[in-house]
C-alpha cells in the first residue's frame, strides 16, 4: 500500500508514534503478566518499524538537500 502525506502530516503522525512508543514502555515496564507483556513488546516492535518508515522520507530528504 502506497500511502501519500504532506510533510505537516508525517511529522504529526512521528509525534503520536513516539509518544505511544512512550506509553508502551512505561506499560512494559509496569506489568507483571508475562504473556501481556510479550504481546506488548511485540506491539513496541510494530511501532519501532513504523516509526522508522515514517521518518525514512525526511531523512532521504534531508540527504537530497546537503
Amino acid at each position: 500500500m502506497l500511502l501519500e502525506i504532506t510533510d505537516l502530516e508525517r511529522q504529526f503522525l512521528v509525534e503520536v508514534v513516539e509518544a505511544a512508543s512512550k506509553t508502551m514502555l512505561h506499560e512494559i515496564d509496569h506489568t507483571d503478566s508475562r504473556e501481556y507483556k510479550k504481546r506488548l513488546q511485540t506491539r513496541m516492535a510494530i511501532l519501532e518499524h513504523i516509526s522508522k518508515k515514517i521518518k525514512e522520507p525526511q531523512e532521504a530528504h534531508k540527504a537530497q538537500i546537503l
